[in-house]
């Protein structure tokens, strides 16, 4: 697996499961022993400031661990169709690229959208990891 000084990061993975009363809800996964990179600043325009806030997030099939808020139950990865599909999605955690799944890092402020997500599968397994863009 990677080393530890690759995983120093707790992230709040938050999957949108659908509207209740037209609010969205979530189901919250915490990433532990994963990489997270901030990238937070501002753009200066014609309109003012805009946010200019982004992430990359490395999650290790090694190493990294994946529980419910309570950390009383872990979590496996599961692909998006079929997570979707489910009907209790408590034991599982996904990644899609739709702009309704969130991250945010803990101790930092920003909540960010997740835009794309990538497979890595290169170099020895314990260096397989995904690799998630949020902004």
């Amino acid at each position: 697996m990677a080393t530890s000084r690759m995983r120093p990061d707790t992230v709040y993975l938050s999957n949108y499961v659908g509207e209740v009363n037209n609010v969205a809800s979530y189901q919250v996964t915490v990433l532990k022993k994963c990489c997270c990179v901030l990238g937070i600043g501002a753009s200066v325009g014609n309109n003012g400031n805009q946010s200019n806030d982004g992430a990359t997030l490395y999650i290790f099939d090694h190493g990294t661990t994946a529980t419910s808020e309570d950390g009383a139950t872990a979590r496996s990865y599961l692909p998006y169709d079929e997570w979707a599909e489910l009907t209790d999605k408590t034991p599982y955690w996904t990644l899609s690229d739709k702009g309704k799944d969130k991250i945010q890092k803990v101790g930092f402020e920003p909540e960010l959208k997740v835009t794309r997500f990538f497979r890595r599968k290169k170099g020895t397994r314990r260096m397989w990891h995904f690799e998630v863009s949020a902004r």
